[in-house]
């Protein structure tokens, strides 16, 4: 039917909209039927056109609801469109008859004359026309309605699977990145050891090991629980423990009934790595760190803390950092918060809704 985006857009209901569609077509086919009178006769009578207009209106509110009823009953009982040409034009043939003869009903009573069914053979001849000719035009509109309808659901399909495809090769060009730059510090701090202290290179070797392991088997995989990033937390700084000894202090903080929760995959260990590098590292006597896990009012609060000096301006723009925005801006859209509190208490918080896996 004609009209659709803007009834559609005020009028909810399909079998209301679907009437007040057929009044407006039926007036608009009444208004063309009495100009072209009046252009061929001449004779602008009232009653001529006030018929004109019933008859319009009758038989276009005939034929939409018995076309509308008739794809309803055989799309629910066959549930295919092979047969809907046929279906189409039959109910358009019986919605003219119904709609043509209520309207002769109506004059009869309107001006007290008698009423006799299909006896007026011109007129239904004409009604059948017309008929044809403007429901044709709305069927081929349509179709063709539904094919760009269907075309467009293709589309956006398509569409968003290529933006998954894309989202998934830009979280994995992330996880390639971060590896290699968690594998040139490591390698450098086992180089630093094998001379003096073997022992220590070939454990924090081993601890590696572990970790890449766990990496490469998980490659395609976005999130993991809140336990397994704790784990990996924990490899990693077994390994920097080997490194600074003494100097290190580690608390961890994550209570057994948040462990199950997912999160992005290495999503941690990056912000422990930077708090080493920005924090610990410049430290001359022992370091802390500390990673605490809270969920407050059905969000989690991931808080990564040293005691190290505060942030230099161009932390945020460090690359631990700046894949952490780039991980949680794909996974979670404007969903997630990232605070840098740079005072008394230096800390990192990321906060996540729950539930949120793509």
């Amino acid at each position: 039917m004609f009209f659709d985006s803007f009834f559609e857009k005020y009028i909810h209901n399909k079998w209301l909209r679907l009437n007040f569609q057929a009044i407006i077509v039926g007036l608009l086919i009444g208004a063309i039927l009495n100009v072209l009178n009046n252009i061929i006769s001449n004779n602008w009578r009232t009653d001529r056109v006030i018929i004109t207009f019933l008859v319009s209106y009758m038989i276009t509110m005939s034929i939409t609801n018995t076309i509308a009823l008739s794809q309803a009953i055989t799309l629910k009982k066959f549930k295919k469109k092979w047969n809907e040409p046929a279906i189409y034009y039959l109910a358009l043939l019986v919605g003219m008859l119904i709609g043509t003869e209520l309207t002769f009903f109506f004059i009869s009573l309107l001006y007290g004359k008698p009423f006799q069914l299909f006896t007026h053979i011109n007129d239904l001849k004409f009604n059948l026309f017309m008929a044809i000719i403007v429901g044709t035009i709305v069927y081929v509109n349509s179709v063709q309605k539904d094919k760009y309808e269907l075309e467009l659901k293709e589309s956006e399909f398509k569409l968003a699977k290529l933006n998954q495809l894309k989202t998934n090769a830009e979280l994995q060009a992330l996880q390639s990145k971060i590896n290699p730059h968690f594998l040139y510090n490591a390698l450098n701090s086992i180089t630093s050891l094998i001379h003096d202290m073997p022992n220590e290179a070939e454990e924090m070797t081993i601890k590696l090991s572990k970790l890449f392991r766990y990496s490469l088997n998980t490659q395609e995989v976005n999130f993991a629980t809140l336990a397994e990033e704790v784990e990996i937390v924990k490899l990693y700084l077994d390994i920097e423990k080997i490194r600074f000894q003494h100097k290190l202090l580690i608390n961890i903080d994550v209570p057994a009934d948040l462990q199950a929760i997912k999160i992005p995959r290495f999503l941690i260990q990056p912000l422990i790595e930077n708090a080493i590098k920005h924090g610990i590292n410049k430290l001359k006597e022992g370091g802390e760190i500390s990673l605490t896990c809270k969920l407050i009012e059905e969000k989690l609060h991931i808080s990564i803390h040293d005691n190290g000096p505060k942030f230099d301006t161009e932390y945020q723009a460090g690359y631990g950092l700046q894949s952490t925005f780039d991980k949680l801006n794909l996974l979670y859209a404007d969903l997630f918060e990232v605070n840098i509190n740079n005072g008394t208490y230096k800390e990192v918080l990321i906060i996540l809704p729950l539930n949120n896996e793509v």
